[in-house]
């Protein structure tokens, strides 16, 4: 505690400190909301060019908004095909070389 008193000026290079210091800089929060939004809503083809333009810039205020988590839990994922996943290159080709 009495090093959030200190004048800025004072800052030491012992770990103890700089370990103290990086909890007190940490954003704390009791609960944390974080917007969902449908994949489907996302990607439907049947979706008019006015709901996907709202459900656009909702996702993007979700992201930029100053008081806005700045995160979005994609959820309704499909279930991946694990045949084509196995089949495409990620680019870590390399590691075999």
């Amino acid at each position: 505690m009495e090093r959030l008193l200190k004048n800025a000026n004072d800052y030491s290079d012992s770990p103890q400190l700089a370990r103290m210091e990086s909890v007190t800089k940490r954003w704390l929060v009791e609960t944390l909301v974080i917007p969902e939004i449908s994949y489907y809503r996302l990607f439907d083809g049947a979706l008019r060019q006015e709901q996907l333009n709202a459900t656009i810039l909702s996702v993007l205020d979700n992201f930029l908004c100053p008081s806005a988590p700045g995160i979005v839990k994609v959820i309704d994922l499909p279930a991946p095909n694990i045949e084509d996943e196995k089949s495409q290159n990620d680019g870590r080709d390399w590691i075999d070389r």
